[in-house]
C-alpha cells in the first residue's frame, strides 16, 4: 500500500510538472491578431494557466492530505517521510508559480488589448 501511494503521489507530482510549463510569449504574428481571434487566442492561453492553477491547488490539497494521514497513521521515517514532505514542498512550489501566473498574463492580455469582457472572466473573484 505504501509504494501504491508514493507511486500515485510521483505519477502526481510529473503530471503537475508536465502541467505547470511557464506560459510562452505570444507566437509571431499574434501582434497581427485582433478583434475575436486576438480574443480567442488570449483566452485559450488564459483557460490554460488557470488550468495549471487549478491542478496546482488540487494537488496541494493532496500533497497535506498524504503527509497529514501518513503522519497520524503510518509514522513514516527516513525515505518515506522525505518523499512526502519533498512532494509537499513541491507542491507548494508549483502552486506559488500557478498563483503568479494567471494576474501577468492578465496584464499582459491587457496590454495586447484584448477585451474587457474576454478578461473578465479570468479576473479573481470579489473578496
Amino acid at each position: 500500500m505504501k509504494g501504491a501511494a508514493l507511486a500515485a503521489l510521483g505519477l502526481c507530482g510529473a503530471l503537475l510538472a508536465a502541467n505547470a510549463a511557464p506560459a510562452e510569449p505570444p507566437a509571431p504574428g499574434a501582434a497581427e491578431l485582433s478583434g475575436e481571434a486576438l480574443d480567442e487566442a488570449w483566452s485559450v492561453r488564459l483557460s490554460d494557466a488557470r488550468e495549471r492553477r487549478d491542478t496546482a491547488l488540487l494537488h496541494l490539497a493532496d500533497a497535506q492530505q498524504a503527509l497529514s494521514s501518513a503522519r497520524h497513521r503510518k509514522r513514516p521515517r527516513g525515505s518515506s517521510l522525505a518523499a512526502l514532505e519533498a512532494d509537499l514542498a513541491r507542491a507548494r512550489s508549483a502552486r506559488a508559480a500557478t498563483e503568479a501566473e494567471l494576474p501577468e498574463l492578465l496584464e499582459q492580455a491587457r496590454r495586447a488589448g484584448v477585451a474587457p469582457g474576454v478578461l473578465r472572466r479570468f479576473e479573481p473573484e470579489d473578496e
